[in-house]
C-alpha cells in the first residue's frame, strides 16, 4: 500500500507494530461474548440497535459489550438494555484494556466504514479470539475477517453484515432501529398528553453543522405555505430560532426535549417528519413515521436514509437553503395527504 493520507499511514504503522492478522473462517460455535466498537455519534448509535437486538435475541445468555470513544455514544448506550457492559474507551482506557486482557471476547466487531486510527487501535489492543471489520483499502490487515459491503449501502445493512457472516437469521421487522428507554421530563409528558390536534407535522431544524441546516426565515416560509399544525424540534444552539418560529399561528409551542425518549414520544403524535440529515432521521425510523429527509449528497442519502418506512429525499446544492419551500410542502402532501 502506498499511503496517501494520514489515516493510511497510521494503518501502515499499526500493521508494522502489531503485524498482519491471520485470516480465519467464521467460528462454528455460538459465541459466549461479543464486543462491538460503538461509533461516536447519536445517529450511528441508533443505527446499531438492530444488530444489538438480533444478537441478544439469538444468544440470550451471551455477554454483549460496547466500547466507545465518544461521550455522545456513551450517553446513548448507557440506557441500552441489550448490552452487558459499556466502556468509555477514552475516559476509562486502562480499565477497559485490562478487562479484555483477562476476559477476551470471542468476537470483536468494528462497524466503522472508513479508516479510523482510534478504531483500528482499539481493534488491535482489545483482546478477542476473532476480530471482524469491513473490507476497504488499508483495513484488511488488522482483522481475522473483513466483510465486503458496497460503500453506498445503508449503515444498518453494513452493521448487519456481521450477522450474515455468522449465519444468524433475522426478519425485516428485526432490522428496524429502536430507542432505549430514557427519562422523560414531567413537562414533556404533560405536553404529550395535552396535544389533541390532528395531522401534526414534526419539523427538526437542527443538524450537526450549519451547512446542513435551513435558516429560520426559510422554515417560516415553508410553514406558512404548508398551513398545517407543526411542532418544532431543535438542539440547544437553535432554541432561540425554535421560539421565534413558535410565534407563527401554525406552530404549537412545545417544551424543549432533552432525551431521545422525549423526542420519540412527541414524534408519535405527528403524521410526518421533516429533518436534515442528522440523528432525528433515524429517530423517525424508530417511530416508523413517514419522513422527508433533506440532504446535500447522494452518498450520505444512501448510507443514512430513513429506513423501513415511506420517505422522500430532497437535495440542496450548496446548502439546504437551496431546497424550495414548495418542494417540501409537496412532499408533505404526498406522504401525509389531508383527509
Amino acid at each position: 500500500m502506498n499511503p496517501k493520507t494520514k489515516r493510511e499511514r497510521y494503518a501502515r504503522w499499526l500493521r508494522v507494530i502489531f503485524g498482519q492478522k491471520k485470516k480465519m473462517a467464521p467460528p462454528m460455535a455460538a459465541p459466549n461474548s461479543i464486543v462491538i466498537l460503538g461509533l461516536e455519534r447519536f445517529g450511528d448509535s441508533i443505527l446499531t440497535t438492530p444488530l444489538l437486538k438480533i444478537l441478544r435475541k439469538s444468544f440470550p445468555d451471551m455477554k454483549l459489550y460496547i466500547v466507545t470513544p465518544g461521550k455522545r455514544a456513551y450517553s446513548f448506550y448507557k440506557y441500552e438494555t441489550t448490552i452487558t457492559r459499556l466502556f468509555h474507551a477514552k475516559k476509562d482506557f486502562l480499565s477497559c484494556v485490562l478487562f479484555f486482557l483477562f476476559h477476551p471476547a470471542d468476537i470483536l466487531f468494528n462497524p466503522k466504514d472508513n479508516l479510523s486510527f482510534t478504531f483500528m487501535l482499539m481493534s488491535r489492543i482489545l483482546r478477542a479470539r476473532h476480530s471482524v471489520g469491513l473490507d476497504f483499502a488499508g483495513h484488511s490487515d488488522h482483522y481475522n475477517a473483513v466483510l465486503t459491503v458496497d460503500n453506498s449501502e445503508h449503515i444498518i445493512k453494513k452493521n448487519l453484515a456481521l450477522l450474515d457472516y455468522l449465519s444468524i437469521g433475522y426478519s425485516a421487522q428485526d432490522t428496524l432501529p429502536s430507542i432505549p428507554p430514557m427519562p422523560i421530563d414531567k413537562q414533556v409528558a404533560q405536553f404529550i398528553s395535552s396535544v389533541n390536534t390532528n395531522g401534526i407535522v414534526a419539523i427538526n431544524i437542527s443538524a450537526g453543522s450549519p451547512v446542513r441546516e435551513r435558516s429560520k426565515e426559510l422554515w417560516l416560509a415553508t410553514i406558512e405555505k404548508m398551513k398545517r399544525p407543526c411542532i418544532i424540534f431543535a438542539m440547544p444552539q437553535r432554541y432561540d430560532d425554535k421560539q421565534w418560529l413558535e410565534q407563527s399561528p401554525y406552530v404549537i409551542p412545545s417544551p424543549n426535549t432533552s432525551s431521545f425518549s422525549e423526542s420519540e414520544r412527541m414524534l408519535q403524535q405527528c403524521v410526518v417528519l421533516i429533518s436534515p440529515d442528522t440523528a432525528m432521521i433515524h429517530l423517525g425510523s424508530a417511530v416508523q413515521i413517514p419522513t422527508i429527509g433533506l440532504y446535500l449528497t447522494t452518498h450520505d442519502a444512501q448510507r443514512f436514509a430513513p429506513f423501513g418506512m415511506p420517505h422522500i429525499i430532497l437535495f440542496g446544492k450548496q446548502s439546504l437553503d437551496d431546497i424550495d419551500a414548495s418542494a417540501i410542502v409537496q412532499a408533505v402532501d404526498t406522504l401525509a395527504p389531508i383527509v
